[in-house]
């Protein structure tokens, strides 16, 4: 779905090595009209987001086991224009998202929830206090 017009939705990459919750959020966003890409590792994630070029990526804190936190600060470094919103069952997710000033989504979170993380242009988070 190609887009002239600012009141289009926004276009989500979807960062998640969960199959579940991949298929999920992908079906919710398909059927509230967003345009969607997914990627489900870590692996090959910059040359997806460069390729794609996301208004959104919802990405999962721990993909693979990784150091999420570190992931986070290269891509808010290499991709400024993309917002970022984590996913994660992690206890420290608000921390991190708090440190790094991005919005983010306790697993399991809820298709309203979902939907209006990703349709909000600024950081906020339903679940900032």
């Amino acid at each position: 779905m190609q887009s002239d017009s600012s009141s289009e939705k926004r276009k989500v990459l979807i960062c998640e090595d969960d199959p579940g919750i991949l298929d999920a959020v992908s079906l919710a966003l398909g059927s509230m009209g967003f345009e969607y890409d997914t990627h489900g590792m870590l692996e090959g994630l910059e040359g997806c987001i460069e390729k794609v070029r996301p208004d959104v990526l919802l990405l999962d804190l721990w993909l693979g086991g990784a150091n999420g936190e570190a992931i986070l600060k290269e891509l808010m470094e290499n991709h400024p224009q993309t917002q970022i919103i984590l996913m994660s069952a992690h206890s420290k997710l608000p921390m991190i998202a708090e440190k790094y000033g991005v919005p983010y989504l306790p697993k399991p979170f809820g298709i309203d929830d979902l939907l209006r993380a990703v349709s909000a242009e600024n950081n906020e988070s339903p679940f900032q206090k």
